[in-house]
């Protein structure tokens, strides 16, 4: 079965786009585009008797969709050579990853030269996901549309928020490396926020 990517075009760099439509074609694998999720950006979908299936969020940046079609093709060359022997983000997942964005950035297919570097750290110490890599993640969020919002870290230690499209109140603590401890007001509970979530402030 040919890999057919033709939809994905609108949404990826021209180098890039040319780079994946010759590196996937023979694979029996579908990309499916699906509305944006909070909880990941990308997945991959092993199939035994029917294509794999790759799915990435709509909403993303040109830039950032190449990164996470690298880290979920990498799970499928894994796959198809091992398996599920390999760990899920394990060396050969990590060696796959490597390589795939390092032809990326040789045929300088990221048009963002600050995004270059940023391939450049992930390629140094990738990561299982793009929210552990704080500058990424940071990049990310502000190419998204919602980039004006209030984020978390604009605020001071003790103001109240909520995050947006959610109701619990919190109330910001104390920070930790990327993320601030939070109490909810509603249940008393202390919990772990990235400093770039969006949210808005509650006026005293």
């Amino acid at each position: 079965m040919r890999c057919d990517i033709s939809h994905i075009q609108p949404i990826m760099y021209s180098k890039a786009f040319a780079y994946f439509q010759s590196f996937v074609k023979d694979f029996d694998l579908e990309i499916k585009l699906v509305k944006g999720r909070k909880t990941k950006l990308g997945d991959f979908c092993a199939k035994i008797n029917a294509p794999s299936i790759i799915t990435i969020n709509n909403n993303l940046n040109k830039d950032t969709f190449a990164v996470i079609f690298s880290h979920e093709l990498a799970h499928y060359i894994v796959y198809k050579k091992f398996g599920r022997k390999a760990k899920p983000h394990g060396n050969e997942w990590k060696l796959n990853y490597i390589t795939i964005l390092s032809d990326l950035l040789n045929i300088k297919a990221f048009e963002d030269e600050k995004f270059n570097m940023l391939v450049q750290n992930i390629i140094y110490n990738p990561k299982a996901t793009v929210s552990k890599n704080d500058l990424l993640f940071e990049h990310l969020v502000d190419n998204q549309a919602n980039s004006n919002n209030l984020k978390l870290k604009d605020i001071q230690k003790g103001d109240k928020f909520t995050i947006v499209g959610k109701t619990r109140i919190f109330e910001k603590l104390e920070k930790r490396r990327i993320r601030y401890i939070c109490r909810c007001i509603d249940n008393n509970y202390l919990y772990l926020i990235h400093e770039c979530t969006d949210i808005v402030k509650i006026k005293a």
